[in-house]
């Protein structure tokens, strides 16, 4: 049986390559290692070892997988694991191979144990430069999406440029026209009340009324205008507005304040989550910023009949953010796409819903924020969230 084992170690040697062979007596618990297990453990050569001495070299956390191997090999199971072994010169990688072997009444385990350190560390290195790759991986997926994005700003801002001369122009020559059309509508107004005055004939007494009715819906249209005109004026000469410390919840404030006289058939509520503390801004740009959201919501709703919006602020130690909420006729998912641009030419939002919304885009942007408007549709309301950010 002996001269078995001596063969099957060598079998197993070979297979392996240049390892240390071993041979453990199951009845009298002894334990022979050839010369390589020696080196391989860093133990002098000649030194008796037993099983103990054998499990104690096994790194502590493999010991338990160890033992419950070894038990497994004298039940006829074939044993063939890595494990961890510490040494004189620190823990190393083994691999062990061992076979029962019995001739009816001894029991004995023949093994083989070959050192596999570098195959082990060269494998590690292996899977962290693997790693490292997926990270410049991922660090250059980013960096071509931030080249990408930076691209896109790029263009929108050349096309803001461009779109600034033009804005600056119209809105000039709009002027004239608009003043002289405020005029005619003052002249309208007192002519209307002056009718009331008169004994009209009967065919005439609807006058003063239809006058009236048309004048206010020239001047809701000039209104209108007005508020088109000013966007633009804006939009051309959006950075020479001073910068100040200032609270977003008071800008909140202002808007809602003046919204709420053109707000019919719509519920306005303000919830702040906590006071804002003061940051520096543009109060008037954001204000502006403001109008236009609150605006479009409140038409929004308007549009659909009637309803709720609700604006609430939020902050954390970088932002400041406002949330605008309407249970408006919603925005089409094919138009969300390019809606913060001015020349987004979709069919269901008007030149002022669109110019005042790139205009709240650009005013985010120059304060290191974001604008975000979403919606799950016609008919299911938007949200829109305007981001400043906190600046030294």
């Amino acid at each position: 049986m002996v001269a078995r084992g001596r063969e099957l170690r060598l079998e197993l040697a070979l297979e392996a390559g240049v390892v240390g062979a071993w041979l453990y007596d199951a009845a009298t618990h002894e334990l022979t290692w050839e010369a390589p297990m020696y080196q391989i453990f860093r133990v002098p050569l000649g030194t008796p070892v037993t099983l103990e001495d054998f499990l104690a070299r096994v790194h502590p956390d493999d010991r338990g997988r160890f033992e419950a191997s070894i038990a497994r090999t004298l039940e006829g199971s074939d044993f063939r694991e890595e494990h961890r072994i510490t040494t004189s010169r620190g823990a190393r990688w083994v691999m062990i191979r061992a076979q029962l072997l019995t001739d009816g009444r001894k029991r004995m385990v023949t093994g083989v144990t070959f050192d596999v350190t570098e195959r082990k560390e060269a494998e590690e290195a292996r899977s962290a430069l693997v790693r490292t790759l997926e990270g410049k991986n991922a660090e250059l997926e980013t960096a071509r999406a931030g080249l990408q994005e930076a691209r896109t700003e790029l263009g929108l801002s050349r096309r803001l440029a461009g779109l600034g001369q033009l804005v600056a122009g119209v809105s000039h020559e709009m002027n004239t026209p608009l003043g002289a059309l405020k005029s005619a509508l003052d002249t309208l107004g007192v002519v209307a009340s002056r009718l009331d005055g008169l004994a009209l004939p009967e065919e005439g007494q609807r006058l003063p009324k239809v006058v009236r009715a048309s004048v206010e819906a020239a001047r809701a249209a000039e209104e209108r205008l007005t508020l088109v005109v000013g966007s633009l004026r804006s939009f051309s000469r959006l950075d020479q507005a001073p910068e100040e410390t200032g609270s977003v919840d008071d800008c909140v404030r202002t808007v809602i304040s003046l919204v709420e006289a053109r707000a019919e058939r719509v519920t306005l509520r303000f919830t702040q989550a906590a006071p804002t503390r003061p940051l520096v801004l543009r109060a008037r740009e954001v204000q502006q910023a403001l109008l236009t959201l609150v605006l479009n919501a409140v038409e929004a709703v308007q549009r659909r009949g009637e309803g709720e919006v609700r604006v609430r602020t939020e902050a954390d130690a970088a932002t400041v953010r406002v949330v605008i909420e309407d249970d408006g006729d919603g925005i089409d998912k094919e138009q969300l796409e390019g809606l913060l641009e001015p020349g987004f030419a979709g069919s269901g939002p008007r030149l002022g819903m669109r110019l005042g919304l790139s205009i709240a885009h650009r005013v985010a942007t120059e304060h290191g924020g974001s604008l975000v408007i979403s919606s799950a549709g016609r008919g299911h309301g938007a949200r829109a969230v305007l981001t400043l950010a906190r600046r030294a």
